[in-house]
């Protein structure tokens, strides 16, 4: 089955802090020393997810080699997003098999069944983020200097830049930090102190068309809706 998880396309990227360090116009790498390096960061409510806390003492390749055949299946079945419960009738299944038992079901008539409940879930997911992500955005949209644009970006000003404004031909350094509508991190360039530079026309619409608009040394943060991260 093809793995499909709602979390990598379905959520926004609502919050971020962008902060231009540099740019290097017509060039595939940014220069550096140029610009005030500053934070970034984002902010969304966190959705609690259950964990084993049993420890697993992995000192041999084999015992490493068993463990990930455990997180590979775990991996294809994490989009189904399983109660408790249902993940009881999964091993159930699981041991079924294993063992050799009889099957309880006519295991090849439920392939279709399969993709409908993934479907299921995936959608519901997407709707339930969908609000969460209009609900944060409606917040940012009430602080202080927060402005929209036509396309729907919250935006805020927190520190004015006197460099260049890049265009779309250019690179960019930044420094960024951004969560999504579920809480969890994807990127953080300050976690090793390490800005990214980015062609600013490989960039998403969101960053695109923020960047577009800043001057190197500004600081903004910015409400990306779904549709444009």
């Amino acid at each position: 089955m093809k793995r499909m998880t709602p979390f990598s396309n379905l959520m926004a990227l609502l919050i971020m802090f962008l902060t231009i360090l540099a740019m290097n116009v017509n060039s595939s790498v940014a220069e550096s020393g140029k610009g005030n390096i500053s934070p970034a960061a984002a902010s969304s409510e966190n959705s609690a997810k259950t964990e084993d806390t049993r420890p697993a003492n992995l000192k041999t390749e084999t015992e490493k080699t068993i463990y990930t055949i455990g997180q590979r299946l775990a991996w294809e079945v994490e989009p189904f997003q399983l109660s408790e419960e249902e993940l009881k009738i999964l091993e159930t299944g699981f041991w079924d098999r294993l063992k050799n038992r009889k099957p309880k079901v006519n295991v090849e008539s439920y392939r279709e069944e399969i993709m409908a409940l993934l479907s299921e879930r995936v959608e519901k997911i997407s709707a339930a983020e969908q609000e969460k992500g209009e609900k944060l955005l409606a917040e940012e949209q009430k602080a202080e200097g927060a402005v929209v644009t036509d396309s729907g970006i919250v935006k805020r000003v927190l520190r004015k830049g006197d460099g260049p404004r890049p265009e779309t031909k250019d690179t960019v350094k930044v420094h960024y930090k951004g969560m999504l509508a579920d809480g969890q991190v994807i990127a953080d360039t300050h976690k090793n102190n390490s800005p990214a530079n980015l062609p600013i026309y490989r960039c998403m619409p969101c960053w695109k068309e923020t960047l577009e608009e800043m001057h190197v040394g500004e600081k903004v943060r910015i409400g990306c809706p779904a549709e444009l991260a």
